[in-house]
C-alpha cells in the first residue's frame, strides 16, 4: 500500500492512498495531494486534490494519470490571477492537450487516457470538477453525497432516460465504458460546480472506480464516518482488496477541521480585497459630483442639463447599491440557464446539479455486521493459509467489538472490527505476503 501524503494544514486533514490491487501487475492510479504551502494561498487558490485513473496497455495509462495530476497540480498553480473555477478548467484542458500530444506521438502511447476528478477546498467553500468515472463524494450530517456524475455508458443512458435502474436490464450493459476522459480527443468538456457553503465535520472522498466499484457507496460512507482520515482511507483499499481488488484502488480522504467566513479572507479568487473598496470610493465619488452636478443646474434654473445630470446620477446610485448587495441577492438579475440543459454544453461542461445519490451513512447493526463477517473471513483463511501475522491485536480488537455489538452501540462496534480488519491487513501488505497479481477471492 502506497500512502501518498497524509497531514493536517490550514483547517484541514487528509490521507491520499494508491494500491495496486488484488489482479493488477501494475498501477494505472495516480493521486496528488497538494495542501496550499500558506495562509494566503490558502485564501486565494485553495488546498487541491487529485485522483486520475489511467487507461491504455502497457505503461501507458500509468503515464496518462500521472500526467494529469502533475500538470493539472502545476498549471492550476501557475494561474493564481485567474477566478479559480476558471483556472481549474483550463488546467484540466491543459493536461487533456498534453496527454492527447504524448499519445499522438509515440505509437506506444497511442489512444491512452486516464479520468479525473479534482477538489479544491477554500477557507469557506469548495470547487470540484471531473471527467470520466472517478468520484468525489462528501458526508455530511451523517448523508453520503455523490456530488459527481459518471461519464459512463449506464450513466449517460439513465440520465437521457433510455433505461432505468433495473438489475436484469443494467445486467446487459458494460459497466466498464466511459464516455469522457483525457487524452483521446484534443479537446475535453469538464464539469465544474461550486459548494458555497463549507461546515466544520464536511468530510470529502475523492476515488477511482478500484473503490465504488467493490464497496458499496454507502458502506465508504459509513467508514468515513467513523474514522480520521489516515485511518478511514486504509480501511477502504482494505475493504476493496478483501471484495477482490479488481481493479486499482485510490482514495482520497478530506476532513475540514476550520471554516473562515468569507468576510474574514484578505485574498480572494486571485484579488486583492483592497482592489473592491477603491472601486467603491471610485463610483461614489462619481455618484456625488454628478448629483451636486443636477442640484447645481436646477438653482440656475437650467432643468434640461439637471434632469441629465440626476438621470445619471440616479445610474450611478444603482450601481453602488447592486455592488454593495450581497453575492445571492444580486443573483435573481442573472442569467440563468434553462431547465433541462444539455450536461457538458459549452467548452467548459456544465455547473453541475449534483448531489446525484444520497445515502445514509449512519452505523448501524448490519454494517457491524458486514464488518464482523469480514474480520471472521480474515481469522479464519490467515490461520488456514498460516499467515506470519501477529493475531493478538486482531483478537483484542474484535472481542471489543462484540462487546459493543452486544451492548448496542453499533458506532463504537464498528470501529473495533475495523481495526481489527487493519491490524491484519496492514501486516500482510507491510510484509508483502500477498502478491498483487495473486487472486484473492472472497476469503
Amino acid at each position: 500500500m502506497e500512502l501518498q501524503a497524509t497531514g493536517t494544514q490550514f483547517g484541514v486533514s487528509f490521507a491520499a492512498i494508491t494500491h495496486v490491487g488484488m489482479r493488477r501487475a501494475n498501477n494505472q492510479d495516480s493521486v496528488r495531494a497538494a495542501p496550499a504551502g500558506t495562509r494566503q494561498q490558502w485564501q486565494s487558490q485553495g488546498h487541491l486534490f487529485v485522483v486520475a485513473d489511467g487507461m491504455g496497455a502497457h505503461a501507458a495509462g500509468e503515464l496518462a494519470s500521472k500526467l494529469a495530476t502533475d500538470l493539472l497540480v502545476q498549471t492550476y498553480r501557475k494561474l493564481e490571477n485567474r477566478p479559480p473555477e476558471e483556472a481549474l478548467v483550463e488546467a484540466i484542458q491543459e493536461a487533456n492537450q498534453q496527454i492527447h500530444q504524448r499519445g499522438q506521438a509515440d505509437d506506444e502511447f497511442r489512444g491512452m487516457g486516464t479520468t479525473v476528478c479534482a477538489l479544491v477546498l477554500f477557507p469557506d467553500q469548495a470547487i470540484l470538477a471531473n471527467v470520466g468515472d472517478s468520484r468525489i463524494y462528501r458526508l455530511r450530517d451523517g448523508n453520503f453525497e455523490q456530488l459527481t456524475f459518471d461519464h459512463s455508458l449506464v450513466w449517460e443512458l439513465q440520465a437521457a432516460q433510455l433505461i432505468g435502474t433495473d438489475e436484469e436490464q443494467l445486467a446487459y450493459i458494460p459497466k466498464n465504458v466511459i464516455t469522457r476522459s483525457l487524452g483521446p480527443h484534443p479537446e475535453v468538456k469538464v464539469d465544474i460546480h461550486r459548494l458555497p457553503d463549507l461546515r466544520p465535520g464536511d468530510v470529502f472522498v475523492l476515488c477511482s472506480d478500484g473503490l465504488s466499484g467493490p464497496v458499496a457507496d454507502d458502506k465508504i460512507g459509513k467508514v468515513v464516518s467513523l474514522f480520521p482520515p489516515d485511518e478511514a482511507a486504509r480501511l477502504l483499499v482494505h475493504l476493496a482488496n478483501y471484495h477482490g481488488g479488481p481493479d486499482n484502488i485510490s482514495v482520497i480522504v478530506v476532513r475540514v477541521d476550520e471554516v473562515e467566513p468569507s468576510e474574514k479572507l484578505r485574498v480572494r479568487h486571485g484579488r486583492s480585497a483592497v482592489v473592491q473598496p477603491l472601486l467603491l470610493g471610485g463610483a461614489a465619488g462619481i455618484f456625488l459630483v454628478l448629483l451636486g452636478a443636477a442640484v447645481i443646474s436646477w438653482l440656475r434654473d437650467n432643468s434640461q442639463k439637471a434632469i441629465l445630470y440626476f438621470a445619471l446620477a440616479a445610474l450611478a446610485g444603482i450601481g453602488l447599491l447592486l455592488a454593495f448587495l450581497p453575492e445571492r441577492a444580486r443573483a435573481w438579475w442573472k442569467p440563468r440557464k434553462p431547465a433541462g440543459a444539455a450536461r457538458g454544453a459549452g467548452p467548459e461542461g456544465k455547473f453541475q446539479e449534483g448531489p446525484y445519490r444520497t445515502y445514509r451513512a449512519v452505523p448501524d447493526e448490519e454494517f457491524v455486521a458486514y464488518l464482523s463477517q469480514v474480520a471472521e473471513a480474515l481469522a479464519a483463511k490467515g490461520k488456514q493459509e498460516q499467515w506470519p501475522v501477529d493475531w493478538k491485536g486482531f483478537e483484542e480488537w474484535r472481542q471489543g467489538g462484540e462487546a459493543c455489538r452486544a451492548k448496542g452501540d453499533f458506532g463504537e462496534a464498528a470501529r473495533c472490527f475495523g481495526r481489527s480488519i487493519c491490524s491484519v491487513m496492514n501486516q500482510l501488505f507491510s510484509k508483502t505476503v500477498a502478491s498483487p497479481n495473486r487472486r484473492w477471492n472472497r476469503v
